[in-house]
């Protein structure tokens, strides 16, 4: 029984350049691998305004695990369902 709970998924669930959402923002995935049964994503933040001084490189690269993308897209949903019904 317990050696179901560490079955290999064997696609993930977001794809190279697709856009997600998570706690700490949105953006685009750059690349994603499969470790210790769960797929974990490398996903480059949104470029925020110009800064004064100019940028030299792009925006904050976050490692996310699947399960923290697919969190926040629900309870986003769950959010704004609320929302209409109130």
């Amino acid at each position: 029984m317990l050696t179901n709970v560490y079955q290999k998924q064997s696609q993930p669930k977001y794809r190279k350049n697709q856009k997600v959402s998570f706690i700490g923002g949105m953006g685009k995935v750059l690349n994603y691998h499969q470790d210790s049964g769960s797929w974990t994503y490398f996903v480059e933040m949104e470029m925020g305004p110009l800064p004064e001084m100019g940028r030299v490189g792009p925006e904050t690269t976050v490692l996310l695990y699947e399960t923290e993308i697919e969190g926040y897209v629900i309870y986003k949903n769950l959010q704004s369902e609320s929302n209409n019904i109130a």
